[in-house]
């Protein structure tokens, strides 16, 4: 046989550099890492009794995956092969180059966490592969906005490039959308979580100690006479609910109303104080001061005794994580750079017209300045998202523009 008839007959290399890395990413991580959210959501995958705090299709499909193989590991496979699947998508369009991206440290860092953020990112980069299919796009985007409450935002720059930059189909199809997914959750859900107090705790108690007071709260949510300012750090909610913290989670409908109502008489009646504590909250999101907590996740961190009968293998990878941690004091898992390449690249697509790298890049920096609005921490895995499309897209950027001088070069020797 003739080295040609041979190459013919070879997989294509966008498929067996998918492959590569999709085996790569499942053998370093397996059988994956887990925090407590997603010990929580395999709990209710388990039961089969899902509240609000998460969207509920992710632990349905958990569900699925641990019939097949139990524990984290089906659902590393399956997340797994989401997300490459989409950059294989994305390199038959562009340029393979784009399979670098996932192994830069910055993205392969928390590809192996069991996050709901790593699904919905996956699924993105699936609709954009697919963003000139309808079904198959419709499908991606559905289950990107399944997976996490706010994805929608992340969706309407991909929505908008799949109609043509129409505004008003745009803008139906979105309102059509968050009514399906609210009305699939709502079935779904049977317990309710009240996930919008912590935004309000942390907002409240934020504004408080910008103005030197402290906050006025439902007794519902206070366990103890503590100082409420003191305990306020614009890195997390969580050092408001610690242990030794004065405030807890309430679960009482009136209370959480009240709450809620108390939330927007302080944000509408001290707005600058309001902007003031979210730009604070903004700095540590985007690392400009130090990194983000959870930048790596290379082994499940959850505490054993909060899910006493999750039995799940500890991944311990330690070459790795000395490596990651190694290299963070450099900046590289810092989002604030990410997000200045990702307006750099938008700036040039849109100046190239090269919309489908428009629409990728504006789908990271919508979601992240949205994100600046209500995060309730500034953990890295919610800067994933925008650090990815920033990379996809400036490496899809680089390559049409090359193949373009190329091109124009060639006409010129021709001339000639």
């Amino acid at each position: 046989m003739s080295p040609g008839a041979m190459m013919r007959g070879m997989p294509p290399i966008h498929l067996v550099c998918a492959l590569a890395g999709a085996a790569a990413t499942v053998w370093t991580y397996y059988p994956g890492a887990m925090s407590i959210d997603s010990a929580a959501q395999l709990t209710e995958a388990r039961s089969l009794s899902f509240s609000d705090a998460h969207p509920p299709f992710l632990a349905l499909l958990w569900g699925v995956t641990d019939r097949v193989i139990p524990g984290p590991g089906g659902l590393l496979v399956t997340q797994t092969a989401v997300f490459w699947y989409g950059l294989y998508l994305i390199a038959r369009r562009f340029t393979p180059l784009v399979f670098v991206v996932a192994l830069m440290p910055p993205v392969f860092s928390i590809l192996g966490a069991l996050w709901k953020d790593i699904m919905m990112a996956g699924a993105l980069l699936v609709a954009f592969g697919f963003s000139s299919r309808s079904k198959l796009f419709w499908v991606a985007i559905v289950i990107a906005c399944l997976t996490r409450h706010n994805a929608i935002i992340a969706a309407l720059p991909l929505i908008a490039l799949h109609f043509g930059w129409r505004p008003l189909a745009t803008a139906l199809a979105s309102v059509v959308l968050v009514l399906l997914v609210v009305a699939s959750n709502r079935v779904l859900t049977e317990r309710r979580g009240y996930p919008a107090q912590i935004i309000a705790l942390f907002d409240l108690s934020g504004i408080a100690w910008v103005v030197g007071e402290e906050p006025d709260l439902p007794p519902c949510f206070r366990k103890s006479n503590g100082s409420v300012r003191d305990s306020y750090d614009p890195r997390s909610v969580g050092y408001l609910t610690a242990k030794d913290a004065p405030l807890t989670y309430c679960y009482s409908s009136s209370d959480v109303d009240d709450l809620l109502l108390r939330w927007w008489e302080v944000v509408r009646n001290r707005p600058l104080a309001y902007l003031r504590h979210r730009a604070r909250v903004g700095f540590e999101f985007l690392g400009v001061h130090r990194t983000p907590s959870d930048y790596l996740m290379v082994s499940t961190n959850f505490p054993p005794e909060f899910f006493p009968r999750l039995e799940v293998d500890r991944l311990q990878s330690p070459k790795l994580d000395r490596w990651f941690r190694s290299i963070e004091t450099r900046g590289v898992f810092r989002p604030w750079p990410y997000l200045v390449v990702g307006m750099l690249g938008l700036a040039l697509a849109w100046f190239h017209r090269e919309w489908g790298c428009v629409a990728l890049a504006a789908s990271g920096i919508a979601y992240e300045a949205a994100l600046l609005l209500v995060a309730p921490s500034s953990d890295y895995r919610y800067s994933h998202w925008m650090v990815t499309s920033a990379l996809v897209a400036a490496v899809c950027l680089a390559a049409r523009l090359w193949r373009d001088v190329a091109a124009r070069r060639s006409g010129r020797s021709l001339l000639y």
